[in-house]
């Protein structure tokens, strides 16, 4: 039986459009919004219980904005595969124009400011760089005997 593999590699790859890459960095602007809010939550129940709470606050608002970026990069690089760094200065764009956005409908919200918006870019891009798929090398495979 002399059977044919199907080789998934063989085939041309889709490239990647502009459009499809926006629309991926919208999506997943959405899942750093849910990201972010979730390591907020996260990260006051664990200062919840030290002496000045209070005194926290900066810090919470300032990690979550820049460690969902980057989770969210690294997220977004291992999904599309190509373009990471494209990606990930789309993506960091749109989190830094979101940030900037919220900050200027509520003047009252803090954290969010030079430090918070300045790191967020560099940050998702380290993120794209960090999750770029590397193809493992294979080398020459023996027949399988009957």
């Amino acid at each position: 039986m002399n059977k044919k593999r199907f080789n998934r590699n063989s085939g041309a790859e889709k490239e990647l459009t502009l459009g499809t890459i926006l629309k991926r960095c919208f999506v997943f602007t959405l899942i750093f919004c849910l990201i972010c809010s979730i390591l907020t939550i996260t990260l006051s129940f664990a200062f919840f219980k030290t002496p000045d709470p209070h005194s926290w606050v900066f810090t919470i608002s300032l990690i979550s904005p820049i460690l969902a970026s980057f989770i969210t990069a690294l997220a977004l690089s291992k999904y599309n595969g190509s373009k990471y760094l494209l990606c990930g200065l789309l993506l960091g764009s749109m989190i830094f124009l979101l940030s900037l956005v919220l900050s200027l409908a509520f003047s009252s919200l803090e954290g969010f400011g030079i430090l918070t918006k300045s790191a967020i870019i560099p940050s998702a891009v380290l993120g794209a760089l960090l999750g770029i798929r590397k193809e493992k090398s294979v080398g020459k495979r023996r027949k399988k005997r009957i």
